[in-house]
């Protein structure tokens, strides 16, 4: 990051959050700030594929508190370098709130258009799924059947209907497949929502 700020590089920084750094968060901020190339920081909870699957994942209530924190301290530590930094999370709330259609919005693979090549060429919806057959739309060579691409589409769609009866729906776009695959019958991730609807709040503040 260091050799990019001398070459006069501008980045941004991705944390996959856990139960294991979700009260740390707000020092990712800090130590963005401090680098002075960081521009965006941004936040991912971890899915539950591959090595995910054996981490723990942090609770709604640390969620909700930990963005509180790091919006907090983004806004102070603004004030004091006069220069704020981008969180990817308030930028998403922030174009969703001025957007006039419905359905899911944060995701390709849901509205059938994820591509996601492995190394082999192999063709996938969504890279949480790389190696699953039953995300696989085709290859490089083949091309990609269409009308697996809808299917699929319409089965994550279908498996994230519940998202569709919350009153902030429109305002955040629908949780993630990923995260929620795998969990049994179609569950909500708290984690998530206390995500975005800390993202909310900043956006609209």
């Amino acid at each position: 990051i260091r050799q990019l700020a001398q070459c006069g590089m501008e980045i941004g920084l991705t944390t996959v959050v856990t139960a294991d750094n979700v009260a740390e968060l707000s020092g990712v901020v800090e130590m963005a700030y401090y680098l002075g190339n960081v521009r965006r920081v941004g936040f991912d909870l971890l899915r539950p594929q591959g090595r995910g699957s054996a981490v723990r994942r942090a609770r709604a209530e640390d969620m909700a508190q930990a963005m509180e924190a790091v919006f907090a301290l983004n806004r102070k530590l603004g004030r004091m370098t006069g220069r704020t930094m981008a969180i990817t999370q308030m930028e998403q709330a922030a174009c969703l709130a001025r957007r006039t259609g419905g359905g899911f919005s944060h995701c390709h693979a849901m509205n059938g258009a994820g591509v996601h090549v492995d190394v082999l060429g192999n063709i996938y919806a969504c890279s949480s799924f790389v190696g699953d057959a039953h995300f696989l739309l085709g290859d490089v060579e083949r091309g990609i059947d269409v009308q697996r691409q809808k299917e699929v589409a319409q089965e994550m769609q279908n498996a994230m209907a519940f998202c569709r009866t919350c009153a902030d729906f429109s305002a955040c776009g629908g949780a993630c497949y990923a995260r929620r695959a795998g969990q049994g019958p179609p569950a909500v991730s708290t984690a998530e929502c206390a995500l975005k609807r800390a993202a909310m709040r900043a956006a609209g503040s």
